[in-house]
């Protein structure tokens, strides 16, 4: 689902991410990015406060993004909890 983008790889721990346990669709992260966010990094209130827990493998989702996936190949919906932009920022701080 979220990430996939043609990309192989390792991902033992895909089937425990949020996205595939509760079959969310992969147009959740491209259409509503806001949505795909609180599916990676919990829900928030209304005053930005977490109200809910990450996603068990959300930071697993995050390193294989920023390792597998270049910055040319990246899906442009939210990987990890991350935007696009957000994932080049972290490659580019290594």
């Amino acid at each position: 689902m979220v990430g996939d983008g043609g990309v192989t790889g390792e991902r033992p721990w895909i089937d425990q991410a949020r996205c595939r346990v509760q079959q969310i669709p992969t147009s959740v992260f491209f259409s509503t990015p806001n949505l795909g966010l609180d599916v990676c990094n919990g829900p928030k209130s209304p005053l930005g406060k977490p109200i809910g827990s990450p996603c068990p493998v959300r930071s697993e989702c995050l390193a294989w993004a920023l390792e597998a996936v270049s910055k040319w190949d990246d899906d442009p919906g939210i990987i990890g909890g991350t935007t696009p932009a957000q994932r080049d920022e972290l490659r580019n701080k290594k």
